[in-house]
C-alpha cells in the first residue's frame, strides 16, 4: 500500500513525559504524566491510562462565568499516556509561561498544565472590548499553555517588550511578565 499518509512527516512525534508538542500545525500532543486542563471536547485521541473529568473551577469562578456570560468549559485530564487535542482544524501555538500571565479569549484556550492558575477577567471598556468581548481568561504562573486560532497569530511590533497583541481570530492576546 502506498499513500502520502505513510510519509515520514506524518509519523507520530515523540516527546518526554510531561511535554506539550505540536504533532502538526493543528494537533497538540501531550505526553501526560500527571494532569492537565483542556477545553471540553478537544480530545481527538489518546492511548494509555488516562481519565477525563469535568472541571468547573469552583464557586467564585462559576459566579464570574454567570455574570460575564463566559462559557469556559474545561476538563481535567489525568494519568499516564499520550493525549492528542485539536480545535476543529484551528492552528495550535504553544506558549511557555515563566512567572508570566497570558490573557486570551476563552474560546481560544486549548490546554494548559495544572501548575498554572486561571481566572475569568472582565475586559476594561474601550476598543479591546469590541475585539475581545466582555471577558477573557487569564492563565498565570510557570508552565505550558496551548492556544488555538483560525489563522496564524501575528505579533505586532510594540514599544513594550512585555506586551504582545496577536491578531487573528484570537482577538487580542496580552502577555505580561509578573
Amino acid at each position: 500500500m502506498k499513500s502520502q499518509l505513510f510519509e515520514q512527516d506524518k509519523m507520530e512525534k515523540e516527546g518526554v513525559a510531561g511535554s506539550f508538542l505540536l504533532q502538526n500545525r493543528h494537533t497538540l500532543k501531550v505526553e501526560l504524566n500527571g494532569e492537565v486542563y483542556a477545553k471540553q471536547g478537544a480530545m481527538a485521541a489518546y492511548q494509555g491510562n488516562v481519565e477525563f473529568s469535568f472541571h468547573g473551577g469552583g464557586v467564585r469562578r462559576m459566579l464570574k462565568k454567570v455574570i460575564s456570560g463566559e462559557n469556559l468549559q474545561l476538563m481535567k485530564v489525568s494519568g499516564r499516556g499520550e493525549v492528542f487535542f485539536s480545535d476543529f482544524g484551528a492552528e495550535v501555538q504553544i506558549v511557555q509561561l515563566e512567572n508570566d500571565s497570558l490573557t486570551i479569549n476563552t474560546s481560544n484556550l486549548l490546554a494548559f498544565e495544572s501548575t498554572l492558575q486561571w481566572d475569568i477577567k472582565m475586559v476594561k471598556p474601550g476598543m479591546q472590548m469590541l475585539a475581545a468581548g466582555l471577558s477573557n481568561v487569564t492563565v498565570s504562573g510557570t508552565g505550558l499553555v496551548a492556544i488555538s486560532s483560525f489563522g496564524t497569530p501575528l505579533r505586532s511590533a510594540g514599544q513594550r517588550a512585555d506586551l504582545c497583541r496577536c491578531a487573528s481570530s484570537i482577538g487580542l492576546v496580552k502577555l505580561a511578565s509578573n
